[in-house]
């Protein structure tokens, strides 16, 4: 399995409905991580707390709504890529989902183009790419809430703490 990743998320009810999904695409079928652990498309590296998959593209799905709070729901289209240039992480916008939930893994965001060829079917109403496509863009700020990105290295370059490059091997 090439392909390294973290994801906690889950679903919770405190004051308004809170869901962190995350979804595999393996082969012609969008499946939830537990039923892709289950057909053997993910493994869990019990010990260290990841995953590992040889699937290149994954959806981050996030919804928030109930009383008192505005409606937002988002998908994030990923793809993993083992020579990245950065490590992103995703995390549920509202303060009361639980600190733990995050999506981390090296790679990048899907182009329109990605996902329509990845995330769309014949059945128009009930893809990914539908969906999509009718979601609200979101600010810069929520953005910056929701996600952050990590620089990463290039082989063979040694990176110290201060982040100043102290040799080329």
């Amino acid at each position: 399995m090439k392909h390294k990743f973290k994801f906690t998320g889950g679903a919770t009810k405190i004051g308004s409905i809170l869901k962190f999904f995350l979804f595999v695409k393996a082969f012609d079928d969008e499946l939830f991580l537990s039923e892709a652990q289950q057909k053997g498309y993910v493994k869990r590296h019990q010990e260290h707390g990841y995953f590992v998959t040889d699937v290149n593209y994954v959806k981050v799905f996030y919804k928030e709504s109930g009383f008192g709070t505005e409606y937002l729901y988002q998908s994030f289209f990923f793809k993993f890529q083992e020579n990245a240039k950065f490590e992103y992480t995703i995390r549920p916008y509202s303060s009361k989902a639980p600190n733990s939930w995050e999506f981390k893994a090296k790679g990048s965001f899907m182009s329109d183009a990605e996902i329509k060829e990845h995330f769309s079917t014949e059945e128009e109403f009930k893809d990914s790419y539908f969906y999509y496509t009718r979601q609200v863009a979101l600010s810069k700020s929520t953005i910056d809430r929701m996600i952050s990105s990590r620089a990463l290295a290039p082989k063979g370059i040694v990176v110290e703490q201060s982040e100043d490059f102290r040799m080329i091997r």
